[in-house]
């Protein structure tokens, strides 16, 4: 049983994000499976009593800190918290079907703020990213730990 399952059984409120992906085997058959998005990362809703608790569990390994937050009397940095806002909007990312969701590095340079005015990702919000080769991807940012985008024609947003 995977260590988010195991979280779940125990009573937390916890999210793996996943997405459908296809992978041709060498003699043209297609499979269909899950990909997990993040490895090693499991998004969890809890308070710090409970956190204590979790982390005394054999399967997880440690949280993730908030490396740029002002660090304790003892050189511990604050743990780090992503809002829910940008995990439904992570999720609403990876709910369409016909739009594969990349991750990137923090290191993103972010441009305008703009909204998806068509198609399946409509009302999904975030920041515009150009690459070199002239394709648009539109970019949230989830707090200390990355950025998903997904690539859509800039037809498709509108400056807010």
């Amino acid at each position: 049983m995977s260590s988010s399952n195991k979280l779940r059984c125990l009573g937390y409120e916890v999210y793996l994000p996943t997405q459908e992906k296809i992978s041709f085997w060498k003699d043209g058959r297609k499979m269909k499976h899950s990909s997990i998005l993040l490895p090693g990362i499991i998004f969890i809703h809890i308070t710090e009593e409970q956190r204590m608790e979790v982390l005394a569990l054999p399967y997880i390994k440690r949280f993730m800190v908030n490396q740029s937050g002002i660090a304790d009397a003892y050189n511990r940095h604050p743990i780090a918290v992503v809002p829910n806002e940008q995990i439904e909007r992570l999720r609403f990312m990876l709910g369409d079907e016909n739009s594969t969701v990349n991750i990137e590095p923090l290191n993103l340079k972010t441009g305008d703020k703009v909204r998806v005015i068509r198609g399946n990702l409509r009302g999904l919000e975030g920041n515009v990213y150009l690459k070199s080769n002239g394709n648009s991807y539109v970019v949230i940012r989830l707090e200390n730990l990355c950025c998903a985008s997904v690539r859509v024609s800039l037809k498709e947003i509108i400056l807010i």
